[in-house]
């Protein structure tokens, strides 16, 4: 389910895990940067033209029904096969699996579990554009049997042998690696793990004649082209400054683990080469979001 917020809508799924919402700041950085760039209408052409894979991860006709609207006093769920946004290629794909078991091909499946996951997505009347043809999202259900991504009775759905760990969806691999060991008749070799995530963060990115430099206070961030992340940034207010490299309008965003998914904190101005302009950001917690304003 959680592919079809990119796919129908351009945006990223609710996600409460550090991983995930550490990822959600790159994808929704990347489609805002790309539609600003070219001009496209929305974020979700971006994805459909660039990223089209993504449709290989949305659930097929065999997937019990995860959308459901509220219609009256009463929940309607919505059959995949009503949908206009279906996985095409895996249901291809699922109809010629049973030759696999057919020809004693020997199938383990490792799949995850104890992770907070969505099971359907609450959904009202689309908008009437090209966007959330099958509804639009407005709260998602979810159970604890699952990895994060998809669900224990989705993940053994493909038959053969399961094994379920206790784990997410992205350290599967990680968490299972001894499983796979043994299914191929392998060693492994334990690999290091990666600095933690950050539990907050505050990205700021802008597009246009302009540079970023954070002024004020010290902190722990990263920075790339029109591009900083703020680490942990906790209640403190910074101040950042936008410097013109040329003339003409810019556009500054703001975004955070804090905020939902179509919250995005956007302002545009204009400015001349070598004119500076600051603005303070601070994340607000209680607010549910980030402000970006300018000084």
């Amino acid at each position: 389910p959680k592919s079809y917020y990119p796919w129908a809508g351009g945006t990223t799924p609710p996600d409460d895990s550090l991983a995930g919402s550490f990822a959600s700041l790159f994808v929704k950085g990347f489609l805002w940067i790309i539609t600003q760039l070219y001009d496209y209408p929305n974020a979700a052409q971006v994805v459909r033209q660039h990223i089209p894979s993504i449709s290989n991860f949305l659930p097929t006709t065999e997937h019990q029904p995860y959308l459901v609207r509220k219609v009256k006093t009463a929940r309607q769920f919505i059959p995949v096969s009503w949908m206009k946004h279906r996985n095409i290629m895996l249901e291809k794909l699922n109809r010629g699996f049973p030759q696999l078991l057919n020809k004693g091909i020997n199938i383990v499946n490792i799949i995850g579990e104890g992770k907070s996951t969505i099971t359907y997505i609450k959904v009202t009347k689309a908008p009437g554009d090209d966007l959330w043809v099958d509804g639009r999202p407005t709260g998602v259900i979810k159970t604890n049997n699952g990895d994060g991504t998809v669900t224990v009775p989705s993940a053994r759905g493909i038959g053969g042998q399961s094994i379920a760990i206790k784990s997410n969806h992205t350290s599967l691999l990680n968490d299972g690696v001894y499983l796979i060991a043994d299914a191929l008749g392998a060693r492994y070799v334990a690999m290091e793990m990666p600095e933690p995530i950050p539990e907050r963060y505050i990205s700021l990115l802008a597009k246009g004649p302009v540079s970023l430099n954070l002024l004020n206070p010290p902190a722990r961030y990263y920075y790339m082209d029109k591009w900083i992340i703020i680490q942990d940034p906790g209640s403190t207010k910074y101040t950042l400054q936008v410097t013109g490299t040329g003339s003409g309008e810019f556009s500054l965003a703001a975004d955070s683990n804090y905020l939902t998914f179509d919250k995005l904190q956007c302002l545009t101005s204009t400015i001349t080469a070598n004119e500076t302009k600051e603005y303070t950001v601070q994340l607000k917690p209680f607010k549910g979001g980030v402000s970006l304003r300018k000084v």
